[in-house]
């Protein structure tokens, strides 16, 4: 593992602006790389967010961390069929993710080129957890709109 930085060495400040910061630079993967469990509500979800904070995703897998994720859906079909595929048959994931990863110099690499398959590996062994949240019309108990939950976090310094 990497020598890391605790969170109280983190720089966090109250509010962070696309205009003077990089959320995903700045905040994210720093927190990610010191954190032990990450939880998140969001509209939609995709793999490839993996590959876009894999710096801080792999840190937090080195630190024996967890992902709990509340979705409105999967993005793309791939990532779904992944997601079937560690629930069917999460043994050969973890095999066939340990050939991966024999490839490539360290598990940041891994999640930036086979973000899909690390995925799907995260599942099988449980690091990350999904639930995907279906809004239903109040009237007619009918499935409307999207999940989009907008919410705060209180971060303890």
């Amino acid at each position: 593992m990497n020598e890391s930085k605790s969170l109280r060495e983190i720089k966090i400040t109250h509010a962070y602006s696309s205009d003077t910061s990089s959320l995903l630079k700045d905040f994210y993967i720093p927190v990610l790389s010191t954190a032990k469990e990450y939880n998140r509500i969001t509209g939609y979800f995709s793999a490839t967010s993996l590959a876009v904070a894999a710096k801080g995703i792999s840190e937090l897998i080195e630190n024996d961390g967890k992902v709990n994720l509340i979705t409105g859906f999967f993005v793309n079909k791939t990532d779904l069929e992944a997601a079937q595929k560690a629930q069917d048959n999460p043994e050969f994931v973890v095999w066939e993710m340990g050939k991966i990863i024999e490839g490539f110099k360290n598990l940041e690499d891994v999640f930036t080129k086979e973000c899909i398959k690390a995925f799907a590996w995260m599942l099988a062994k449980n690091m990350i957890e999904i639930k995907v949240a279906v809004p239903m019309s109040k009237k007619e108990d009918q499935y409307e709109g999207i999940f989009h939950q907008k919410s705060y976090l209180k971060i303890p310094l």
